[in-house]
């Protein structure tokens, strides 16, 4: 299964082979499981996402405010005083940007969506489960029933939600027995490839934060030397 899970109907052959159907049943329940956990996964990401931006905003904000007042601290020079300008626009800058991503993505609502939208997955994989050993026409509606689960949200899954439920839940995609039966070598690069999954699915939620972390330490160390070091000309203490 790829990252963008396939809403096709499922190939029934005319031929009722139990052998066949068992296997289309577990690639359906696979499927429908893959679905619901990562849409699950992304609404924890999209609500991270929506509050590590307010607590963002909020300590950028917290640094205008002190850069503000340092004048009234420090005894400055015009110099010194364009420094602490500088780094006051800087951090608003950065202030208006996340605001106006939040607006316009709208994390929270996205979030929601697909919450609302994993919970009928979940729906139907719990229906799913109660079926042993379903006929053709049962797997015909389930299936049925999925797509339009899937037609019904406006909204998908980003690849890094896919990567990461396939580093942490293998299962969902028919890779445990495989990595159980598999030589010792194959284990090992089935782990690996798992880490690395997991690793850019963290790297890819994380990513947009280097910007505002490199704003914020570049600017505490612009106070630290105007202040400690009388960067660039001197300081005056009163």
């Amino acid at each position: 299964m790829n990252d963008d899970v396939r809403q096709d109907g499922m190939s029934i052959p005319s031929s009722a082979d139990p052998r066949s159907q068992t296997e289309q049943f577990e690639r359906l329940r696979r499927r429908i499981d893959a679905t619901r956990t990562i849409r699950f996964r992304s609404h924890v990401r999209l609500e991270r996402r929506h509050r590590l931006s307010a607590y963002v905003v909020a300590l950028l904000s917290i640094f205008v405010i002190g850069i503000s007042v340092m004048p009234n601290i420090y005894l400055l020079n015009p110099r010194q005083d364009r420094v602490l300008l500088a780094c006051t626009i800087i951090m608003s800058t950065f202030i208006i940007s996340l605001v106006l991503t939040e607006c316009f993505q709208s994390f929270y609502h996205k979030a929601s969506v697909l919450h609302q939208n994993a919970r009928k997955l979940d729906e139907l994989s719990f229906e799913l489960s109660l079926e042993n050993t379903p006929s053709w026409d049962k797997m015909r509606d389930i299936t049925r029933s999925y797509n339009d689960i899937l037609q019904a949200c406006p909204l998908n899954h980003a690849h890094s939600d896919y990567l990461w439920v396939k580093a942490r839940y293998p299962d969902h995609f028919g890779f445990v027995g495989a990595s159980d039966m598999a030589p010792h070598r194959n284990r090992f690069v089935i782990r690996v490839n798992r880490a690395w999954d997991w690793l850019q699915a963290v790297v890819s939620e994380f990513a947009w934060m280097a910007i505002p972390i490199f704003v914020c330490v570049a600017t505490i160390y612009a106070l630290y030397c105007v202040v400690i070091f009388g960067w660039p000309d001197g300081i005056i203490g009163r």
